[in-house]
């Protein structure tokens, strides 16, 4: 549990701020966890209230070589005590993550390593004050050593915004 209370005078708009949270993680095995965190928060300037409400719910999954997270994250607008970035700001998102270790090589006489990795992610964000949504869906492999480093990847984002026509896709390489 966490709560904050601030009241120093240093942000001039804000007479005081709170906010409260509360974190939970489960470990269902080793190497499962879950983690949720909810928190409020009320910030008092200029003789008005605002309010404002952030979520957070994972399930992550770790193995020697392999990492997956699904989560769900909703922020709404006015939230935190002015930290927050502006790009999370009234946005709720939906996704999945993974990595992968492919291939590890050391060289014989231990001089060098090659790893070799995959990258994935998928989400859907939606914009809580602007009613846009926005798909996004990318990869990348990625090959690290002493003496060299690649990477090559696709992103697929599709966005509709309520203001236009059409949405737009784009694919890039």
């Amino acid at each position: 549990i966490t709560l904050i209370h601030e009241e120093d005078g240093s942000t001039r708009e804000a007479d005081a701020s709170n906010l409260a949270a509360l974190d939970l993680r489960v470990h269902l095995d080793p190497k499962t966890e879950l983690r949720s965190e909810v928190a409020v928060s009320t910030v008092s300037a200029n003789g008005a209230d605002h309010h404002g409400e952030a979520l957070l719910f994972e399930a992550i999954h770790r193995t020697e070589s392999v990492n997956v997270t699904g989560y769900f994250r909703e922020e709404s607008e006015g939230f935190g005590l002015g930290q927050q970035a502006s790009s999370t700001a009234s946005i709720r998102r939906l996704g999945a993550q993974i990595s992968a270790e492919l291939d590890v090589q050391d060289a014989v006489d231990g001089s060098n390593r090659r790893v070799r990795s995959l990258e994935a992610q998928a989400y859907k964000e939606t914009n809580l004050s602007q009613s846009a949504t926005r798909s996004v869906a990318d990869v990348i492999w990625q090959q690290e050593s002493q003496t060299l480093g690649l990477q090559a990847g696709l992103r697929a984002v599709a966005a509709d915004f309520a203001d236009t026509a059409a949405p737009r896709h784009s694919l890039l390489a």
